[in-house]
């Protein structure tokens, strides 16, 4: 008769390869489980890394600007306040008497000055000085010249139509050519000027010197001419038409 194999002796290849195929399973599952952790651990890493650059560019940075604002005002204001500290303890110490303003104020006032060109007029006195200046075809309407010391000045063809030259001292003027109309030269001294064609009409010469003017040729039409004295003045040519001549001297100084 043949024996029946025992059931443990069929049951050892069985239970070898349910070991064996557990085993697998473990290391398949294990590996498995690794490499989703793995994937998931980058995936949460690299999520993190994204919202902190996120986060980090959306907030501002306050920290350059403040820090540069109070930094620049507060030195310079100590910087400026050691300074005007300083210069009253340089005053009290004996030892440098330069270092004050005062002496430096002193040293600029003892420096020379560099010498300035003085203009043809140079002070209002008596009236501005000119003398002998150049004024050939100037326009001087209107202006204020009264007591004005223009002797040997050169007028000729010059506009002075209205102007206020009263008690000025034209003496061996040239205003020959020249417009001076309404003008006013009252107590004026026009003694060897040159008054060829020279327009007067209207004028006031009340009181004026004309001794040994030259007005050939003037035009004194309704001039005020009382009191003018007029000795050894060429009047050749001259138009005195209306003129005032109430206390006209000829001769005589």
């Amino acid at each position: 008769m043949q024996k029946t194999p025992k059931l443990p002796y069929l049951l050892l290849p069985m239970n070898r390869l349910r070991q064996k195929f557990t085993r697998k399973t473990l290391l398949l599952f294990g590996s498995m489980l690794t490499l989703t952790l793995g994937a998931s651990c980058q995936q949460i890493s690299k999520v993190a890394t994204v919202k902190q650059i996120s986060a980090d560019a959306a907030t501002p940075t306050p920290s350059t600007t403040p820090e540069t604002a109070p930094s620049t005002t507060p030195e310079a204001a100590p910087s400026s306040t050691p300074a005007a500290q300083v210069s009253p303890t340089a005053t009290a110490s004996p030892s440098q008497p330069t270092a004050t303003p005062q002496a430096t104020d002193k040293k600029k006032s003892q420096q020379p000055k560099p010498a300035r060109s003085k203009p043809a007029v140079v002070s209002r006195s008596s009236g501005p000085i000119a003398q002998r200046a150049n004024f050939n075809g100037a326009v001087l309407s209107e202006a204020n010249l009264s007591g004005a010391i223009l002797t040997g000045a050169k007028l000729s063809r010059a506009n002075l139509y209205r102007i206020n030259m009263r008690s000025a001292n034209l003496s061996g003027a040239n205003l020959s050519d020249s417009n001076a109309r309404f003008a006013n030269f009252q107590g004026a001294s026009f003694r060897g000027a040159n008054l060829t064609n020279l327009d007067l009409s209207r004028a006031n010469l009340s009181g004026a010197d004309l001794r040994g003017a030259t007005l050939r040729q003037a035009n004194l039409q309704r001039a005020n001419l009382s009191g003018v004295n007029l000795s050894g003045a060429n009047l050749t040519g001259a138009d005195l038409s209306g003129a005032n001549l109430t206390g006209i001297r000829f001769r005589g100084e």
